[in-house]
Order: C-alpha cells, then structure tokens, then sequence
C-alpha cells in the first residue's frame, strides 16, 4: 500500500472525526463526488475533479404510486465483459443519504449492452445499446 492523500489536498491530511458520507455526483460530470458529515463542524465536500479513466452511465429510476423514489428497485447493467447491479435504498450512512441514482463505471465501453431494472413490484424494464456518459432516467410503466 501507498499514502497518496496528500497529492489530493488538504482535506485528507486533516485529523477529523466523521460520522456520515453521501455519495453523488455534484455537477453531473460523471465523477462520483462525495460529502463528509463531520462531528463538530461543517460538512466537507469533496469535489472528484481528477482526468476521467472511462466512461459511465448514472441511471435514475422513477417508481410510480407512492414510492417515486424507487427505493427496493435493483438496476442491472451489462457492458462488455462488466455485469453490475446496485439497489436503491434510502438511509445510506449515518444521518446521510448516497445520491438514488445509481453510478455505474463503463470502463472503455462506449455503450452498455443493456440496463434492467427490476421494479419492487416485481415488474421489469430493459433498454438495449444504451449510450454511455449520461445520466438515464428510467420511468416505471
């Protein structure tokens, strides 16, 4: 293993006692961005601004009824040789919550082979040769 936090800045060489983190992705570059609930003080935000390595896709499912949030949903994607699956949640770490989109690293792939999302419902969506590097939002039928 390696130290490397000081050639990203301050903020991780600083003693401090943290008690949430929420991930998301601040100004929709793809990036996942990431903020730090501290003890006593203000919350941190740490901005990703670090050269891409790949592409990505965030897909954002919209559930119908009562729970627009789609918390329960598990989104599935397959990109080449790459087969990922997040569920949505709420309530991620202590007093903070992680983006409900879900960020999925591409890797060279230029295009998912598809992205699926099983409802809570028990229903299912799928969407074929799906463009990488946007944001996807998913709507239940």
């Amino acid at each position: 293993f390696e130290e490397v936090a000081a050639r990203y800045g301050d903020a991780l060489m600083q003693p401090r006692v943290s008690r949430g983190l929420a991930m998301t992705d601040l100004d929709d570059d793809g990036r996942v961005d990431l903020v730090l609930n501290d003890l006593d003080g203000p919350p941190q935000v740490l901005r990703n601004v670090l050269e891409p390595v790949g592409h990505w896709l965030w897909v954002k499912p919209v559930g119908k009824g009562r729970n627009k949030s789609a918390i329960g949903a598990v989104v599935r994607v397959k990109a080449g040789a790459l087969s990922m699956q997040r569920l949505v949640r709420s309530g991620t770490s202590y007093v903070s919550q992680c983006d409900k989109r879900q960020h999925f690293g591409l890797g060279p792939n230029a295009k998912a082979d598809w992205v699926e999302v099983l409802w809570p419902d028990q229903t299912t969506t799928r969407l074929e040769n799906v463009k990488a590097d946007q944001v996807l939002e998913i709507r239940q039928p």
